[in-house]
């Protein structure tokens, strides 16, 4: 409600669905529907906070029995022996190949140096 000073009286701009003190109805009453609707208000937020908390709850309980499987799952992997690397004959023959390769290039490259490097006045 408002005062409007033009009209000398208060004008009603409450939404709808809502009371407005009267000079019928006494103070301590509409304190004590006020304070109703406050307990109202309390006890269905009250009731969402422990339905939050039993939420939060159980993803805790999750959390930790996931956390647990994960801690036991890494003492299994770290119990089992690392198996020892494998040569494979193959991999000795390419690995030779490329040796005889290798020096042989250098041996050409060295040659062919020593060639240039001779012809020069």
């Amino acid at each position: 409600m408002t005062y409007d000073p033009g009209l000398g009286a208060l004008e009603d701009t409450l939404s709808p669905g809502t009371r407005a003190h009267t000079s019928a109805e006494p103070v301590p009453v509409t304190l004590a529907r006020l304070e109703g609707k406050v307990d109202t208000a309390l006890a269905t937020q009250t009731g969402r906070l422990d339905g939050h908390e039993q939420r939060i709850g159980t993803a805790e309980t999750r959390l930790n029995a996931h956390s647990e499987q994960l801690a036991e799952q890494a003492q299994r992997l770290a119990a089992i022996p690392a198996a020892p690397p494998r040569t494979s004959p193959w991999t000795i023959v390419a690995t030779i190949i490329s040796a005889v390769v290798g020096l042989g290039s250098l041996l050409g490259v060295g040659i062919v140096l020593i060639k240039v490097v001779a012809q020069i006045p």
